[in-house]
């Protein structure tokens, strides 16, 4: 429960005050301490949990069409089960939706009888292979060893949204619920996205490289869930010289440290600050409002919306983060 009064200013309806915000950024003045990381990542926190909770206001006739993507195991699939309803509400302010999920070989049939068991119409199952060839995959376990399956998951939302023919993908963590119905992309190309504080230096060391993001960043983009749209996807990664798979891995491979176990983030912060440095005119920045609990807090055997009620109306989203166990 700690972990939970820690968000506290996470919750929709509430935000630091002006004071409060400038008594703990007050030492941000003093050049001394004007790098100190610690300071950095409050400043960073304080301004997130100050953006705004408003919905973006458009006409549904006009909304674009959505596909929402998981990139799952089986592991991950009784919170994908959770995940799957609540993504569907959430993107019903959208002309219309169609629901994708990349899974191992191995894990197709499991996952295509959890979807008939769930009676979607609308979803479709595909092995990871059809994005990525096999020699790709053996080349980063070779590489990256424990840590390949987090790379490789990387890469297949990138894939996946690179290669969507709608004008809009909104990518999903399997263990991530969306409590809110939300406009999340406008015929004009403007989308919502939510901005983090949190910070893994490693991240934005990598991205620096090609210049895309400082290394201490004024916002963050990890948040589990990100509206990423394909063509200006495809942009940022010509940005980065990544104009095909193969240079993307061997980018990865060659340039990240092979000491650190969690070297890059190129799906969320990637898009999230080429979007914010290229094309901020068609960002609606929003407060992330996201709570973090174990799985062990939701009981499968009483209904789900009942447990989860108390949330809906303090945050946009749920994380069920087996870490946290």
């Amino acid at each position: 429960m700690a972990r939970i009064s820690s968000e506290y200013f996470q919750r929709i309806d509430k935000s630091p005050s002006s004071l409060l915000f400038w008594l703990a950024t007050l030492p941000m003045h003093m050049p001394i301490l004007r790098n100190n990381h610690w300071l950095i990542t409050l400043y960073r926190y304080m301004g997130t949990t100050r953006l705004p909770c408003v919905e973006l206001s458009s006409d549904f006739e006009k909304n674009p069409s959505v596909e929402i993507v998981f990139v799952s195991t089986r592991k991950d699939f009784n919170s994908l089960e959770k995940a799957i309803p609540y993504a569907i509400e959430a993107t019903s302010n959208q002309q219309s939706i169609a629901i994708k999920i990349i899974v191992p070989e191995d894990d197709l049939l499991l996952c295509n009888q959890l979807i008939a068991k769930m009676d979607l119409q609308n979803a479709t199952v595909i092995s990871e292979n059809v994005l990525v060839p096999e020699h790709l995959i053996s080349t980063l376990r070779s590489r990256f060893g424990w840590r390949a399956g987090w790379v490789l998951q990387q890469i297949l939302k990138v894939e996946c949204v690179k290669n969507s023919d709608f004008p809009g993908v909104l990518i999903i963590d399997s263990d991530t619920l969306l409590l809110n119905r939300r406009t999340w992309l406008k015929a004009d190309s403007t989308q919502l996205l939510c901005a983090s504080w949190e910070y893994n230096a490693s991240y934005y060391r990598f991205l620096n490289k090609k210049g895309l993001v400082d290394i201490f960043p004024e916002f963050t983009f990890v948040t589990h869930h990100m509206l990423m749209q394909p063509k200006f996807l495809i942009e940022a990664l010509n940005f980065m010289g990544w104009n095909s798979m193969e240079l993307l891995v061997d980018y990865l491979i060659k340039e990240s440290d092979p000491n650190d176990v969690s070297p890059f983030c190129i799906e969320y912060e990637l898009y999230g600050q080429y979007m914010f440095k290229f094309h901020r005119n068609l960002v609606s920045l929003q407060k992330w409002a996201n709570i973090s609990v174990p799985p062990s807090m939701i009981n499968d055997n009483l209904p789900l919306a009942q447990q989860v009620s108390g949330w809906k109306n303090h945050f946009y989203s749920i994380s069920l983060h087996s870490y946290l166990e």
